[in-house]
């Protein structure tokens, strides 16, 4: 039972269990932001309030804190400016919006900036109860009164000034200082100003004793050095009171008569010092007992400038008294009176005064005396300056007596001068591009008197103008001046050279070259003589005497060895292989000829071939040519596409090819190829089965990429009928197979360079009707032409079942005459089986010599390719006559070394060429699926082509396929073709006998 209670609290508690832990698996964890406030003063609360998008969660944040516990979300954090400490800070948020995650502390910082600043006043120097009037100014017509010493806070930063008007209180006028009156306020930083205010005026009080009713007295108030003078007229014993500026005042008891009694005054204080807001006060006493006192001055200038005109002070009971000539004061009161003299200036000399006796008494009822007696002390100096262009500063020293020294740069006097000899030394002074000197001298200053002295200059330089024409804008010149001295300068624009030695100069000019173009200078005059303090001038004239030929060669590979020779005036002769540009060339016309280059290529070669050009260079200017590399034709396998009268060209006998349509006219066909030492084409045209109406086109190198080119020559005569084949010999003539005239046609090499209609040079002869419809060309290593006829009558054939067969014509059969109708040489032909059995040499078509001198043999209609090996020593010898031949001589009617028969893949065979590797490529003329055998067998002058439906083909035949005789399949090279005829290589291999590579 026990057991069982057991089991049930068990399984209550793992339930709750489970239930708590799917409740914390189903509630989201929170997140937390810490929140960083900077910028604020210790003790100042921030104004961030951080809120939940949506809602849900608001707080003020006022200090740097974490808060916890929040909702996965968007949080907006939005910053309000805060004051403190008289500043306003404003506040920025690295990011106004945040995203809290749970589990995760997402963090944002609040920065604060004072945007404020605060400028303190300090007033002082007022008298209690004084208001003064304070304006403070600043940027955005800001202005305020200050009062009371106060701190203005909140000001915008920026420039601010101060100013105090003058204050009235208690009978004074007090001024105001301020320091600094303009001031910056910056952000979050207290500028401060002091005003000081201080009175500009005090009093001053008189008070006079002594006056018998009746009786009035004047007592005379004067400022000591102007400024101040007024009369106090005393009718009775009293005071008056004057405002005055604060100073010093003389204070004088003028003495005044009442019957037979002169009466004097004695001041008790002269001078007095009146300061500001308080009061001086001085007492004037009056008495009957009185004395004289006789001055007597002596050497006193005359005309002396007031204020200065009474240099004698006597300052006595009377108080002070000046004079500035002799003078007997009366009514002076008894007593003792100080006698002074101070210095005096007249014409710029000083004069000291002696007093005699000082303290002089002045007894009652008698007169004193003293003597002042004056001497000058100084003397004046005068120094003239001379010779200088207006507004030019001298550079002169005057040192003297006592120490003087002083540098001066006009007419200078000085006054009050030690008496004694002064030394005046001129330094060299510039002006207007010149150097003027002057001799120093000396002179003797006297005390009273005034000494002059003369400073003269004169120039001692002189300048050389050079003006420089005929550069390009902005090229330097080579111009040399020399002269006096070693004088050596160069100079490479329009200049004026100062300070130059009087003398003779010479100005040379040197070549320039500048773009390309060499410039000759000339000079004139080319010696100048310079005076000082003049202008001399000379000119240079530069005049262009070459030019600059920029030759741009492009396209042209690095492993061509092509190259373009430079020829021109002068015997220049020069060979580039890239763009080069030859300066200072002499003018005239330049020959630029570019010569051509082989690229080696795995199939076939490729001849880059340059365009010739001229230049004309001029003096002075860039003429410029273009040479411009193409391959051209060259790098292709060319295919004639009998049936559109197209050139197929194949780069490296494969992809797309180049089209040419030669734009025949209807009934012309094109058959024939052959390319001449320069990369031309040329192409056989004529109708089909016709004895006239035939052409042979060139088409040049440089047109074979166009679409529809041009011929560049055109040969046409009686004799051309349908030109089958084409071939050069050694020499550059071109040899021509007329199918159906059943001849061969030779055209010399000096008729092919422009359009010919005529007669041929040479021609062969069917001999006999042995030779007929010749279809195939191909000279041998030796020289030797020879001829495939597609179809040919022998010994023991029917006229219309006669197999073809293969010609020799010997060079020495060729080198003479105008024409051979002899037998031929050598004849290959098979006469055992009969001419439509597939075995016999039936329509052969075209041939081929390999790199070994081994012929071969396409037979169209016998379907194989068949080798020959004509160099071999058990080969037949050629014939021994020109009509018969020796037995065993003249003929072969054996098998071929080697024979390649159709793997049925291909039937038909054409055209025939090598490449760089050895390997033949084939043209087949494939029929399409319908065409019976005994249609394809079946001889006709026509010639039938059967694959006009587009199943035409290019094959390739390994060299290790061409070893043996069988039926090996070759490679598809290239198909699509509608009748495809005669191919060839351009550029053709090297070493066979193919003369169409430069």
């Amino acid at each position: 039972m026990n057991v069982q209670r057991h089991r049930h609290h068990w399984h209550h508690f793992g339930f709750l269990v489970l239930l708590l832990l799917i409740l914390a698996a189903c509630t989201p964890t929170p997140g937390s932001l810490k929140v960083t406030i900077e910028g604020l003063p210790s003790g100042a609360d921030a104004r961030v309030i951080v809120s939940k998008q949506g809602g849900g969660f608001s707080k003020e944040v006022k200090k740097s804190e974490t808060l916890s516990n929040l909702a996965s979300g968007t949080y907006q954090v939005s910053v309000s400016a805060v004051t403190a400490g008289g500043y306003t800070y404003s506040g920025s948020a690295s990011s106004t919006s945040v995203k809290v995650e749970g589990g995760k502390q997402a963090e944002v910082t609040v920065t604060y900036q004072a945007s404020t600043g605060s400028l303190s006043v300090s007033i002082a120097g007022l008298p209690d109860g004084a208001s003064p009037e304070i304006t403070v100014s600043g940027p955005g017509s800001f202005s305020q009164k200050v009062a009371t010493s106060t701190t203005l806070t909140g000001l915008v930063p920026g420039q601010y000034s101060i100013s105090a008007a003058d204050v009235s209180a208690g009978g004074y006028t007090y001024v105001a200082s301020v320091d600094p009156a303009t001031l910056t306020v910056t952000a979050g930083v207290t500028a401060t100003s002091q005003v000081t205010y201080g009175a500009s005026d005090g009093k001053l009080t008189v008070s006079v004793s002594g006056i018998p009713s009746g009786a009035s007295a004047t007592v005379a108030v004067s400022k000591v050095g102007g400024g101040f003078s007024q009369n106090l007229t005393f009718s009775s014993n009293g005071s008056q009171s004057l405002v005055v500026p604060v100073g010093q005042y003389n204070i004088a008891a003028n003495p005044f008569t009442v019957g037979t009694d002169t009466y004097a005054g004695t001041v008790s204080e002269s001078p007095v010092t009146v300061t500001g807001a308080s009061t001086k006060e001085v007492t004037v006493s009056y008495g009957t007992n009185t004395g004289s006192l006789q001055v007597n001055v002596n050497g006193l200038p005359s005309g002396l400038p007031p204020g200065s005109d009474e240099p004698i002070t006597i300052n006595g009971p009377s108080g002070s008294i000046t004079l500035g000539s002799s003078q007997t004061l009366t009514g002076l009161a008894p007593g003792s009176y100080t006698v002074t003299a101070a210095n005096v200036s007249k014409d710029g000399s000083t004069y000291a005064g002696t007093v005699t006796t000082s303290p002089v008494t002045v007894p009652a009822g008698a007169t004193a005396t003293v003597d002042v007696s004056y001497s000058a002390t100084t003397g004046r100096l005068v120094v003239n300056i001379g010779g200088l262009p207006s507004g030019t500063n001298a550079s002169i020293t005057v040192s003297g007596p006592g120490g003087f020294n002083q540098t001066i740069t006009a007419s200078t006097t000085f006054d009050d001068r030690q008496p004694g000899t002064y030394t005046i030394t001129p330094a060299n002074v510039s002006a207007s591009g010149y150097t003027y000197s002057a001799s120093g001298s000396s002179a003797t200053v006297t005390a009273g008197q005034s000494t002059e002295a003369q400073v003269n200059y004169a120039p001692i330089d002189g300048k050389l103008s050079v003006s420089i024409a005929g550069l390009p804008s902005g090229t330097n010149a080579s111009v040399t001046v020399s002269g006096p001295g070693g004088f050596n300068q160069t100079i490479t624009a329009s200049t004026t050279l100062t300070g130059l030695t009087p003398g003779s100069y010479t100005v040379a000019a040197s070549d320039v070259l500048e773009e390309g173009s060499r410039y000759t200078g000339s000079a004139n005059p080319s010696t100048v003589n310079v005076v000082a303090g003049q202008n001399a001038s000379a000119s240079v004239s530069y005049a262009a005497v070459s030019g600059r030929l920029v030759v741009t060669v492009s396209n042209l590979p690095s492993s061509s060895g092509a190259s373009v020779t430079v020829s021109g005036p002068g015997g220049f002769n020069q060979t580039i292989t890239a763009s080069t540009t030859f300066d200072d060339r002499q003018p005239g016309t330049y020959t630029i000829t570019a010569t051509g280059g082989v690229v080696s290529q795995s199939t076939t070669d490729e001849y880059y071939q340059g365009n010739n050009t001229t230049a004309t260079v001029t003096a002075g200017s860039s003429a410029s040519a273009s040479v411009t590399y193409s391959k051209h034709g060259s790098g292709k396998l060319w295919v004639i596409e009998y049936n559109t009268n197209r050139l197929l060209g194949y780069d490296q006998a494969a992809g797309t090819p180049t089209t040419l349509d030669l734009g025949l006219s209807s009934g012309q066909k094109v058959r024939g190829l052959a390319l001449d030492k320069s990369g031309n084409l040329w192409v056989g045209i004529g109708p089909e089965f016709s004895g006239t109406g035939g052409q042979i086109r060139m088409y040049r190198a440089a047109d074979l990429s166009g679409a529809s080119p041009s011929p560049a020559v055109t040969i046409t005569g009686p004799d051309l009928g349908t030109p089958r084949s084409l071939a050069f010999d050694a020499s550059g003539n071109l040899w021509v197979a007329d199918q159906f005239n059943h001849w061969i046609l030779r055209f010399d090499a000096s008729r092919l360079s422009s359009d010919y209609t005529g007669a041929p040079d040479y021609k062969i002869n069917n001999f006999g009707g042995t030779m007929t419809t010749p279809t195939g060309l191909a000279f041998d290593n030796q020289g030797n032409l020879w001829v495939v006829a597609f179809a040919g009558s022998n010994a023991s054939d029917t006229p219309l079942d006669s197999p073809g067969q293969v010609l020799k014509f010997k060079a020495s059969q060729l080198s003479s005459g105008s024409g051979y109708n002899g037998r031929a040489a050598m004849i290959i032909y098979d006469n055992t089986l009969n001419a439509n059995d597939k075995n016999s040499l039936h329509g052969p078509i075209s041939l081929a010599f390999d790199s070994a001198g081994r012929l071969w043999v396409a037979s169209k209609l016998g379907d194989f390719i068949a080798r020959f090996d004509v160099n071999s020593s058990s080969f037949p010898a050629d014939c021994d006559g020109d009509t018969s031949c020796s037995p065993g001589t003249g003929s072969y009617t054996g098998a071929p070394a080697v024979k390649i028969s159709s793997d049925s893949s291909w039937m038909q065979p054409i055209g025939l060429a090598f490449d760089n590797q050895g390997n033949l490529w084939v043209s087949d003329d494939r029929p399409s699926s319908g065409v019976s055998l005994r249609q394809r067998l079946q001889w006709n002058p026509s010639m039938p082509y059967f694959s006009s439906g587009g199943t035409g083909q290019i094959l390739r035949f390994s060299a290790a396929q061409l070893a043996s005789s069988g039926s090996p399949a070759p490679t598809q090279a290239l198909n699509g073709m509608n009748v495809p005829l005669d191919l060839f290589f351009n550029l053709p291999p090297n070493g066979l006998p193919l003369y169409g590579r430069p």
